[in-house]
């Protein structure tokens, strides 16, 4: 059993491994306290963007092609959200509630409130004919603003799409785009949270502070994987739920562009989507062209290749031609220069 001594400024083991027995804290708040109320106050915010969206709905002169499809992760479980299926959504619920389990897991031992389950390590040595402790935590500022950059450059594609997901939601009135918004920014905060606060509790040096934040970051893809393997095994199913999310962003799009038509704006194209426009300019009410606008795209686009190269083979083929009819010629005027060389010899 752990031998545990709360008046001890700092404890150590048999190997004169030693840390001090203070547990980390932000103000007053635990590392899974302070992630609760970040969670909260990011929640809050967002709810109050969705209401204040929502409000100015009618004042915003600007036509959003909306790709909820795109946004909410075409390659990921939780575009489920934009589907009526009751299966769909408890791929969602299971997917997201894994996810938080593998994150509370780290928060609750980046903790050293509960010693028998903390992860801390002992990062100091304290020889017993020693009157000072000598510290082996290597860790600088250049590993955190590491830390910082992986998770920027990784992470910030989901918050700028989360973010632009709940704006809309309020501007298209849409309760499942603000789901699907929020539930990528609470993965995307809890990995940040929990890969400092894990690094805190166990990184010694620069490159665990890497090596921790990198497999805390294969968590957030976990949705990604859930999909892929639901590709493999019930492909048609998943078809489906494709083709509903399509669907369903389709309707937003109607509204949006009747809302549009009426108040006389001009059509502009958001910076996100802007390669997505070709999808829409497809007739709306011929569904087979809609559901399938970028198959159709791709095929006109191989068609257009496949012209440029044969135009390029027949102009190597007319070459060709032209190479080997002056061959032939050349050919036929050394066998006359020939024939008259023998005629000059036999007269002689």
């Amino acid at each position: 059993k752990l031998l545990l001594c709360d008046s001890c400024t700092i404890c150590c083991n048999s190997r004169e491994e030693c840390q001090s027995n203070q547990n980390y804290t932000v103000g007053a708040l635990t590392p899974l306290e302070f992630t609760l109320v970040m969670l909260g106050g990011i929640c809050g915010f967002y709810i109050l963007l969705f209401l204040i969206s929502y409000v100015m709905r009618s004042k915003v002169n600007h036509r959003y092609i909306l790709d909820a499809l795109e946004l909410s992760g075409s390659a990921s479980v939780y575009h489920f959200v934009l589907c009526d299926t009751i299966m769909g959504w408890l791929v969602v619920l299971t997917t997201l509630s894994f996810q938080i389990t593998i994150f509370y897991a780290y928060l609750k031992t980046s903790s050293f409130e509960d010693k028998e389950t903390s992860d801390w390590v002992y990062a100091k040595r304290c020889p017993p004919n020693g009157l000072e402790c000598e510290d082996d935590d290597d860790t600088t500022t250049l590993g955190w603003i590491s830390l910082f950059l992986v998770m920027l450059t990784y992470l910030m594609t989901d918050i700028v799409k989360g973010s632009k997901l709940i704006f809309r939601a309020g501007i298209l009135s849409s309760v499942r785009l603000f789901v699907a918004g929020i539930i990528l920014l609470i993965i995307t905060v809890l990995a940040i949270l929990s890969s400092y606060f894990y690094n805190r509790a166990t990184a010694l040096s620069n490159t665990e502070i890497i090596l921790n934040s990198v497999i805390l970051l294969f968590t957030t893809d976990i949705d990604e994987w859930v999909h892929r393997l639901l590709f493999y095994l019930h492909p048609k199913w998943l078809e489906k739920m494709m083709h509903d999310a399509r669907c369903f962003q389709s309707n937003l799009d109607g509204t949006s562009d009747k809302k549009d038509d009426e108040s006389n704006i001009e059509p502009q194209i958001d910076s996100l989507t802007k390669n997505q426009n070709h999808s829409f300019n497809i007739n709306p009410d011929n569904a087979f062209l809609r559901d399938h606008s970028f198959l159709i795209d791709k095929i006109e686009k191989s068609t257009g290749s496949i012209q440029t190269m044969e135009d390029k083979l027949n102009a190597i083929t007319d070459r060709l031609n032209k190479i080997e009819s002056g061959a032939k010629k050349s050919e036929a005027a050394q066998r006359r220069r020939s024939t008259y060389a023998d005629l000059v010899v036999m007269s002689s």
